[in-house]
């Protein structure tokens, strides 16, 4: 079912990790927070999204100006990483699995 909706723009194989990733944690957000919280939960979760990808897009290009592209993809990656894990590491904590 992810797969079929993988890109916004005619179902581009490229998008599909970013689309997989924001169900996901739309899915566990909404499995989460009480019902009378919920669409401020989302809502909330959305601007903070949008808020995070705009400043992190001029930050990056400013940044690649200065230490170049490379070093700014490998920091990206590097983060992401373990923003992953931690992700793992607490979600098992607060579904009691740990």
């Amino acid at each position: 079912m992810a797969a079929a909706s993988a890109g916004v723009d005619g179902g581009s194989e490229e998008n599909a990790p970013l689309t997989i990733s924001w169900v996901a944690s739309n899915t566990l957000l909404v499995t989460s927070v009480p019902d009378e919280h919920r669409a401020r939960a989302v809502g909330t979760t959305g601007n903070v999204y949008a808020v995070a990808m705009l400043s992190s897009a001029g930050v990056s290009g400013v940044l690649a100006d200065g230490v170049g592209v490379l070093t700014v993809l490998a920091t990206a990656a590097a983060v992401q990483t373990i923003a992953g894990g931690l992700f793992l590491v607490m979600s098992r904590r607060t579904s009691g699995n740990a």
